[in-house]
């Protein structure tokens, strides 16, 4: 009775598993029924390492609370690799709550419990990962502005050896973004575009709105305010219908900025309202610091 009970939620988490991104609450609540009714410890890390990847950027302190409790059992049971995994949950909480130095400390453990063990596939997330958050801090030092691209061509060529496509995706878009905030607009671009394709590939609605978004901050940066829009808008619409609350705050954000920009204020305002509303609840500090920057500054 019991071994099928397991081979029920095993079948049901790769049914999850296969749709990382569809119907996030209907996810998360059948995966807190299938840790009800589990006493295997094995999949009971999994599901609360599921759990916490799914509500990071929607309910991040119910996320950290799953990272934290994945990361105790893992280390109990010596599963290094649900350990490592764990610890890439937790780093990306902190990537919410805008904390980088202590989501780099975790990106850091799981990577290296990772490489250790040869989990390749976990690798290329917690090597690109590590970048983020150095491109993050590198703005207060410049020795972790060094280490960026070594993490993410590191990652990329990790992820172009073993087909991970997914990982490729995200690998792009952080490539893209980097050569934006260097200025260099025409790689840029070239690395958003090889992000979107893969996304609009495999028809992934999440990573489709994050190219979009960067496409719009691209042109937000050359001041082309009005052709930045389509993309912000569309952003937005893919972001939310997969309650990605992070990350569509920050398009809201964006948007605010072209409007206050085309001397539209009370629209900026009223865009930079709606941001925070999605932000505060996530205790997002960095972001709700920079979206009250933004409101004084249209206000002034």
């Amino acid at each position: 009775m019991l071994a099928k009970l397991v081979h029920s939620i095993v079948v049901l988490l790769l049914c999850l598993l296969a749709f990382p991104i569809q119907g996030q609450t209907v996810v998360a609540d059948s995966l807190v029924n299938a840790l009800r009714r589990t006493d295997n410890n094995r999949v009971k890390i999994l599901i609360l390492n599921k759990l916490a990847s799914t509500l990071s950027k929607s309910l991040p302190q119910e996320s950290f609370k799953y990272a934290k409790q994945a990361t105790e059992l893992s280390q109990k049971i010596e599963d290094k690799y649900q350990e490592a995994n764990a610890y890439h949950n937790l780093a990306a909480v902190y990537h919410v709550f805008g904390e980088y130095s202590k989501g780099l400390e975790y990106a850091i453990k799981g990577l290296n419990i990772s490489e250790e063990n040869n989990y390749d596939t976990l690798s290329i997330k917690l090597l690109d990962q590590v970048a983020s958050f150095n491109f993050f801090l590198s703005g207060n030092d410049t020795t972790y502005g060094k280490k960026v691209l070594e993490y993410r061509f590191k990652s990329l060529k990790l992820a172009e050896k073993n087909k991970a496509y997914k990982e490729l995706t995200q690998i792009y878009l952080n490539l893209g973004d980097f050569y934006r905030s260097k200025e260099q607009y025409d790689s840029a671009l070239f690395y958003t575009d090889r992000s979107y394709a893969l996304a609009q590939k495999f028809e992934n609605v999440e990573d489709k709105g994050f190219a979009l978004m960067n496409k719009g901050q691209i042109h937000i940066d050359q001041k082309k305010y009005l052709e930045s829009l389509p993309f912000l808008s569309n952003a937005y619409k893919f972001l939310i219908s997969v309650d990605n609350r992070f990350d569509a705050a920050f398009a809201l954000q964006l948007t605010g900025i072209v409007y206050r920009e085309k001397s539209r204020h009370d629209k900026a305002i009223s865009l930079f309202k709606d941001a925070l509303a999605l932000a505060e609840p996530l205790n997002s500090k960095a972001d709700i610091a920079e979206i009250y920057k933004q409101l004084y500054i249209t206000e002034e």
